[in-house]
């Protein structure tokens, strides 16, 4: 479950957290049912019978480290996601300056042009 946490929390693919996260809803819906197969037949594996009909068993034993994962999944994928936002807005603002500062140029060059051509013509 460790391994399994921590490779979800890293920086992978898209879909390899999105099949992880789908087998987990699948996994934790299912607990019900699981829960109802072992109050039948936990003579076969247990010699207590842990599934009460509540399934708290099943639910501290599988859905709980489960859901655990899918958790610090999600707070990853935010993370990713705030990071990556800021990352595109930063560079928009960057690209927003350097054109700004290129039309300052351009106009400024435009109008330094036109002055000297003005004083050229008032001196002929």
């Amino acid at each position: 479950m460790i391994i399994c946490t921590i490779l979800a929390t890293k920086r992978r693919s898209l879909t390899g957290r999105s099949i992880l996260m789908g087998t987990i809803f699948i996994v934790v819906r299912s607990a019900e049912k699981l829960n109802d197969y072992g109050s039948e037949n936990w003579e076969q594996f247990a010699s207590q019978n842990y599934f009460d009909k509540r399934g708290v068993f099943v639910s501290l034993m599988i859905s709980a480290p489960l859901l655990f994962i899918s958790a610090c999944m999600l707070v990853s994928i935010v993370r990713e996601a705030s990071s990556l936002l800021i990352e595109v807005k930063t560079r928009e603002f960057k690209q927003a300056k350097a054109k700004n500062t290129q039309r300052r140029r351009t106009s400024k060059e435009e109008r330094g042009g036109r002055k000297r051509r003005s004083k050229i013509n008032d001196t002929l």
